[in-house]
Parts: C-alpha cells; sequence; structure tokens
C-alpha cells in the first residue's frame, strides 16, 4: 500500500545545496518589502542570481568532467532549451505547493523505507521502447510493477501489458486483496459473485478504498482471458513499522506461486515503494538458492526525477527509458497530475460518512487555474480584474463556480436563468459530456460531467483567459462579431485552452487526439456525440488540411479556397468542431514553439489578456501566430 510520495532526497554533495539556496536567497532578496512600506518599495538588488549560476555552472561542469551530470528536482535545471528549463521550473513549482499541501496531511515519504525507493532510481541511462520492455518481459519470470494506486493511468498501463501477455502463460498477484481474501476473490472470478457481494465480502472500502473502477478493469481482464489471480498482501498495511515483515510475508506467497505455477509468468503489481531492489524483489530471491532466483524484471511508472531528467533533455514524448539492465520506467503522466490525484483521494477519505464522499472537485480546479497562471507570471493575488481602468477584483476573488455530475440539476437551472437559449444549454451539456467538463464565462462556472485532468486543465485556461481579458457574466461578447472575426476568435481561445492543458500534460498531442483526422476509428457513441455526420466529415477533414496548409502562405494569397470559405460560415456543431480542430492544432504549435524558443513565456502571457476582436481582423491575429509556428505532420487513418 506504500507509495512513494516524491520524498526529496538527499543530494550527494553540497554542490546541490548551494546553487538552489543562492537562488532562493536571491529571489526573497528581490522581492522583499519592509513592512507597512508603499508596494513599491524594494530592497536594493544583490547580484546573489549572478553568482547562483555561475555556482550552478562550476558544478555542471565538475560532474561532466566526472562523467556524469545529476539534476535533482532541488537542483538547477540547465535543459536543452531556455524555455524549456524554464517550463520545468514551473511545473515543479506547482509539484512542489502540491507536496506541501499533501505532506501536511500524510508524514509517510518521510520514511526512511520510502526514502529507500527514491534514493535509488535517480538516473536513467537511455531510451527504449514498449516492445523492447515487452520482449524483456516476455524474457522474465517474475515481473515487477509500480503502482501509485490513486491514479488510474498506473492501472490503465498494467491492463495494457496484461493484455500484450494474455496469449501466454501468465499469473498476476495483487497488493489490493489479502490472502485471506482469496475464497471471495475466487469466487468472483467464477463469476459466482458479483461486484457487490466481492466488494463486500473483503470490506473494500475500508482495507482499500481506491478507485474500484480502475481496478475492476485489470481483473476484467483476467477473468475473461482466463488469467489465475492472487491476493497476496497481508495486515497491516497502514503501519510502516511493520512494513519489512509485510514485505516478508508477501514475498513467501510470491515464492510459493512461482513454484506451484513453473511454467507461469508471474506480474506482481505493488505499491511502488515495495520495489526498491532490496525491499520485495530481494526477499522473494532469499527463497531460492543461490543461483536459482527466478529471472525478474521491474517496471516502475512516472518517477519525479527521471520525468524532470527526460523532460529536460528534450524526450518528453518517449515513455520508456532504461534506468539499469533490469529496471525500466514508463512514463504516461506529469508529477503533477500524480500527486493531483493523491490530493483528490485524500479528500475522498476525509469524509466521514458514505453520503459525502462524493468528490468536491473545486479544489482541483483552483489548483489548476493556480498553476497556469503561475506559468503565466500572473499573482492571483495582487492581480487586478480591471473594467473602465477600475479595479473590480483580484483574480484570486473571481474564481468561478464549480459544479458536479450530482449538481446537474443546480447548474442548468444557473444556464437557464442566464438567459441562455436552450440549444446553447444543450451544447454545453453534450460538449461537457465529450470533454468531461466545460467552463461558461457567462455564468462563469465549471461543470463537471466526468472529470478528466487534461480536459479539466483546459477549461481552467478557459477561465484565465476570459477572466484576464475582464469577459465574464455580461461582458462575454460585449459587441456582435462579424462572421470570420467570430469564427478565428473561437479558435485562438480553443487553442489557448489547449496551450493550458499541455502544461499540466504534456503528452496531449492533437495529431493522435484529432477526431476528424481518425474518424474511421472513432466509436459509435463519440461520433454521435460529437453531433455531425459521415458525409459532412467528408469535407470538414480537407478543410482542416487545406487550412493547415495555407497557414504558412496566407500574407500572399489573393483569397481564400472555396472551402475554406464554406468552412468560415459555418454554423452550429460545424463551427464549433471545425474552431476546436484548429484551435487544438493551434495550440499544439503554440506549445511546441515555446518549447523550442519561438515564443517565448512573456508572450504567451500577453496572449491570454489581449482581446483580439479588438486590435484588427482577428484572421490576421490568427495567421500571424500560425506562420511563426512551426508545421505539423498531420496524417489521418
Amino acid at each position: 500500500m506504500a507509495d512513494s510520495f516524491g520524498a526529496v532526497r538527499r543530494p550527494a554533495n553540497l554542490s546541490f545545496i548551494i546553487g538552489p539556496l543562492l537562488l532562493n536567497i536571491s529571489n526573497s532578496w528581490g522581492v522583499w518589502k519592509p513592512r507597512n512600506s508603499a508596494p513599491s518599495a524594494r530592497r536594493p538588488r544583490f547580484p546573489w542570481k549572478d553568482i547562483a549560476i555561475a555556482v550552478a555552472a562550476v558544478v555542471e561542469d565538475w560532474h561532466r568532467s566526472k562523467g556524469s551530470v545529476t539534476i535533482t528536482l532541488m537542483g538547477v535545471l540547465s535543459c536543452k532549451t531556455d524555455n524549456l528549463t524554464e517550463k520545468l521550473r514551473y511545473q515543479q513549482q506547482g509539484v512542489a505547493a502540491l507536496k506541501k499541501e499533501i505532506f501536511g496531511t500524510d508524514k509517510r515519504p518521510r520514511s526512511r523505507y520510502i526514502r529507500r525507493f527514491t534514493e535509488e532510481f535517480t538516473t536513467f541511462e537511455e531510451v527504449s521502447s514498449y516492445e523492447e520492455l515487452l520482449q524483456l518481459v516476455r524474457g522474465s519470470r517474475i515481473i515487477y510493477i509500480g503502482d501509485y494506486h490513486a491514479f488510474e493511468k498506473y492501472q490503465q498501463f498494467q491492463v495494457r501489458l496484461l493484455r500484450d501477455l494474455a496469449d501466454g502463460r501468465v499469473t498476476l498477484a495483487l497488493e489490493m486483496f489479502y490472502g485471506r481474501n482469496q475464497r471471495a476473490l475466487d469466487d468472483w472470478m467464477s463469476g459466482r459473485i458479483d461486484d457487490d457481494q466481492l466488494l463486500r465480502r473483503v470490506r473494500y472500502n475500508l482495507e482499500w478504498g481506491y478507485n474500484w473502477d480502475s481496478y475492476r478493469e485489470i481483473l476484467e481482464l483476467a477473468r475473461t482471458r482466463g488469467i489465475p489471480v492472487f491476493g497476496v498482501d497481508c495486515a497491516p498495511r497502514n503501519d510502516l513499522r511493520h512494513i519489512s515483515k509485510r514485505d516478508n510475508a508477501v514475498a513467501s506467497k510470491i515464492a510459493d506461486i512461482l513454484r506451484q505455477l513453473p511454467n507461469h509468468t508471474l506480474l506482481v503489481c505493488f505499491g511502488e515503494s515495495h520495489l526498491a531492489s532490496d525491499h520485495l524483489p530481494q526477499k522473494v530471491s532469499r527463497h531460492f538458492a543461490p543461483g536459482e532466483a527466478p529471472p525478474q524484471l521491474t517496471v516502475l511508472q512516472n518517477l519525479d526525477e527521471i520525468y524532470w531528467q527526460v523532460a529536460c533533455a528534450g524526450l518528453e514524448g518517449e515513455q520508456v527509458v532504461k534506468l539499469n539492465a533490469r529496471t525500466y520506467c514508463f512514463l504516461n503522466a506529469t508529477p503533477f497530475e500524480k500527486y493531483e490525484a493523491y490530493r483528490r483521494q485524500l479528500e475522498i477519505w476525509k469524509a466521514h460518512d458514505q453520503e459525502d464522499q462524493k468528490l468536491d472537485l473545486t479544489s482541483t480546479i483552483y489548483n489548476l487555474i493556480n498553476a497556469i497562471s503561475d506559468f503565466l507570471q500572473i499573482d492571483t493575488y495582487t492581480r487586478c480584474l480591471s473594467r473602465e481602468r477600475v479595479c473590480i477584483e483580484h483574480l484570486v476573488d473571481a474564481y468561478p463556480e464549480v459544479y458536479s455530475f450530482e449538481e446537474f440539476e443546480d447548474f442548468e437551472s444557473l444556464l437557464r436563468s442566464s438567459g441562455l437559449h436552450r440549444v446553447e444549454v444543450q451544447e454545453i451539456l453534450n460538449h461537457s459530456m465529450r470533454q468531461g467538463s466545460c467552463y461558461v464565462p457567462r455564468i462563469n462556472a465549471v461543470f463537471i460531467g466526468k472529470f478528466n485532468l487534461v480536459h479539466g486543465a483546459e477549461e481552467a485556461a478557459h477561465f484565465v483567459n476570459f477572466a484576464l481579458k475582464s469577459q465574464r457574466f455580461e461582458n462575454y461578447r460585449p459587441s456582435q462579431l462579424a462572421q470570420a472575426d467570430a469564427f478565428y476568435l473561437s479558435s485562438l481561445e480553443e487553442a489557448l485552452g489547449y496551450f493550458g492543458s499541455k502544461l499540466i500534460d504534456p503528452s496531449r498531442n492533437q495529431i493522435h487526439e484529432s477526431a476528424l483526422l481518425h474518424w474511421r476509428s472513432l466509436v459509435t457513441p463519440m461520433k454521435r456525440l460529437l453531433g455531425i455526420r459521415g458525409e459532412d466529415v467528408k469535407w470538414l477533414r480537407p478543410f482542416v488540411y487545406e487550412h493547415k496548409s495555407l497557414e504558412k502562405n496566407y500574407g500572399m494569397m489573393d483569397g481564400l479556397p472555396k472551402i475554406i470559405t464554406r468552412g468560415i460560415q459555418s454554423h452550429g456543431r460545424i463551427f464549433t468542431v471545425l474552431t476546436h480542430e484548429l484551435g487544438y492544432f493551434l495550440g499544439e504549435q503554440l506549445y511546441r514553439g515555446y518549447l523550442s524558443g519561438t515564443f517565448s513565456r512573456k508572450e504567451i502571457s500577453k496572449l491570454f489578456e489581449t482581446r483580439f476582436e479588438e486590435v484588427g481582423p482577428v484572421a490576421d491575429a490568427y495567421f500571424s501566430l500560425a506562420e511563426r509556428c512551426e508545421p505539423l505532420p498531420l496524417a489521418s487513418d
């Protein structure tokens, strides 16, 4: 049950203390203000930051002379580009704030047991691939898979790996069930009892408490493919004083399974901190004679230190890296996503009775707003939202109301009372179903249908955009726009929303997500939800290709092709789908442009504040941005 909750490892030498310490001192010095002083009062600057940078450079040169460069969470990042360094530092600040909030409740990261795990896996040898990992898995007898129980992406990877191994002889050992739960588990696997009966018999909510749906997918795959499943954990789960004894008991059960099923590959899914080499893996090996321990492989997921290093090297899209000969790390989420998932889990656990165990996502949306604002270098406590040069309120006081699916009737009532047409109300609700969430500036509210962190971040970015433009409530669209302006303004707003979501989850990629480009592979319910027909797609897809190709040559064109004019003049669902597609593609390009240095953080921040409809034809603003971006390699199914 013990996950590694991101405890910062002890630095190997003083060099990684001096640099960050001087930077922290310099930052504190630079913004220090005497008490009761005017807001503009500042202490005279001293060149600490220059000293810190010089120290960091000396330290880095020293490490290079030794043959390695170590980048730690608390160290001074020096990445492929300055903007990449800047972005990762911003991400680290957001993670540090989340950890501070979590650790106020949970003290376990300070334990020696968890530190042992975080200190062992701090560097990677090389980039690998899922295919190479799968080949190694198939050649191993026992595979340990690191689990972070509160985050469904970890369980999704387990499902993927299990599915790819299901054609062979494979067995599953799970931490989520005690050994004493085996009879109930066997009854469920054979279909003799249903989900509710299983959960009741194993006291799931009391003994485990994590999202059942995430783990059920693993069990359902095993049941469908006839894969044996064993519960191998034992009590006490929540007392780290006995965790070594607990590992010994689990190791004994794992060794017994290996002997019972000598021709099977065993997948052991356990909390990641159990998987330090001298924890569970070593204890299992001790049950076999020297030289006879079964070949083993450890697959960890989304380790903080590894993520920072891979991202810093400009390899953010890579999913598998080799840590050592028998340990790999699969990357499909940022540290922010991981810790936010755990923070949400803590909120659920705070509920005292079952009725109240419905997740209030308000703090999650607010955390996302804070993270995006921090990137834009906006102080939410001092940034004034003005109207006609009068400060109306500070940004932090303007945060939106957040409604969950359970509060649907309240949200719908608010929409109808705001004067929105019933067609607009339905479109908002449909959007929420498609994306999982929706920000509505005319009522300054976020609706969460089915929560998804990426789309939640997109709506948080929309709020930041509309708040900084002072276009909420009755000021949403102060004047009627020409059709072309409305089309490209909507596209730009979608681009900024998408950019904000990429800050939270850089793995998101519109090239692979595009509904139009991958229409054939969409499931029927999603096609219906999009509200367009197959015959519409026949011209909508060419529109996207044509539009993206002309963006580089827009200034030299005498007129627009007919298909482009048709798209710009569209209404209803067609309008929404096209502006989403173009906006998401532009958002992808802006993010890549920011990482490459084409756009600065200051420029991105300015985009969030600009009322494009007031500075000239909005199409010109759209195309001027697009022309600065590198083209995307578009493909379709």
